[in-house]
């Protein structure tokens, strides 16, 4: 089979890597339709970072490509965060910056300072509160499937506030008897129950400086986006006993940035540029697995298929990952879909 697989034999064994995207995780959802549809049984084992986790456990508390559907075509705004600052700011211009025009050099020093401890005591400009009260109900019968998990999940957080270099934390519903390596630069964690998972979810969907950071036991440090450190969650598929040789990396980011033509454009580019290390060193990590445990006629012992989309969502769809739901969602789905299903 080649490096990047096709696809994979119809009644093989198989496992799903979702990254992270916001609102285009409806995208994510439309490619596992395919996916699901080829081998006409679920995965056994699923991970996921960001959105992508929030997919990987649906699907793992025996959420269905319809339920899925459903749960993305649903999902409102409101569902998902609040904003912060939108009274606060308004009295902030007519309190502080108002009287800043009036009377300049008799109180814009102390506004400044006023401002500047403003920012700094605000660590997000969204309340992802609504998000956990979603989360709670997708899952709610996610405690039966703990007890006997039905598949493997793993999903990541980030760790950059612990005194200890930044790493990656990964949260497993898996065998009792599994005991997954640990590194430096990784932690392995026990799904404790429903509320650890929820928890667990919560701090991969943190996106830094839109939502707060979040705490799940037993770590004492808030956590943050699993995405930040690892966006495309390969690793849990290599473990051994857990993870599985034929993986999907399904992903809603482009191979390519394209040209930046403003702020934006560049500050987008920068950022795929940034979360592809991760992906690529992951790659990197597999061909040297493959080579070392190849058997004698050369096969891998590890096969990816990547699903990604041709075009960058969000200019394609004009939408951003921070709107959910409703016509786009199900134009996101339709897009995931029909690109999954050329790999079939």
């Amino acid at each position: 089979m080649d490096k990047f697989a096709t696809r994979f034999e119809k009644d093989a064994d198989y496992g799903v890597v979702f990254s992270g995207g916001g609102a285009f995780g409806a995208w994510e959802v439309g490619a596992y339709a395919a996916i699901r549809e080829w081998h006409g049984k679920d995965p056994v084992v699923v991970s996921g970072a960001s959105a992508g986790a929030l997919n990987a456990a649906a699907i793992f508390a025996g959420k269905d490509v319809n339920a899925l559907k459903k749960i993305w075509i649903g999902l409102k705004n409101r569902a998902v965060y609040k904003k912060k600052f939108g009274l606060i700011i308004k009295l902030y211009f007519f309190v502080v910056l108002l009287p800043i025009l009036l009377l300049l050099k008799a109180i814009r020093i102390p506004a400044l300072k006023w401002s500047i401890r403003f920012l700094n005591n605000s660590i997000s400009v969204l309340n992802n509160v609504p998000l956990r009260k979603k989360i709670e109900e997708v899952l709610a019968k996610a405690e039966d499937q703990l007890k006997k998990p039905p598949m493997n999940l793993a999903v990541t957080l980030s760790d950059i506030a612990g005194v200890a270099p930044v790493r990656v934390a990964y949260y497993c519903a898996m065998d009792s008897q599994f005991s997954p390596g640990n590194s430096s630069t990784k932690k392995w964690m026990q799904i404790a129950d429903k509320g650890n998972l929820v928890d667990a979810l919560m701090c991969t969907s943190a996106i830094p400086m839109a939502f707060p950071p979040q705490i799940v036991a037993p770590f004492t440090e808030p956590m943050v986006d699993g995405g930040v450190l690892r966006n495309d969650p390969l690793y849990p598929m290599l473990e051994p006993k857990f993870g599985t040789s034929n993986i999907y990396m399904v992903m809603a980011s482009v191979v390519e940035n394209g040209s930046a033509n403003g702020v934006i454009d560049i500050l987008e580019s920068m950022m795929n540029s940034f979360l592809s290390v991760s992906f690529h060193s992951q790659l990197d990590l597999l061909d040297i697995l493959n080579i070392g445990s190849a058997p004698e006629d050369g096969e891998p012992i590890y096969n990816v298929c990547i699903i990604r989309p041709e075009k960058n969502l969000g200019i394609s769809f004009n939408t951003t990952i921070l709107s959910f739901g409703g016509k786009k969602a199900i134009a996101l789905i339709d897009d995931g879909y029909k690109q999954a299903k050329k790999m079939f």
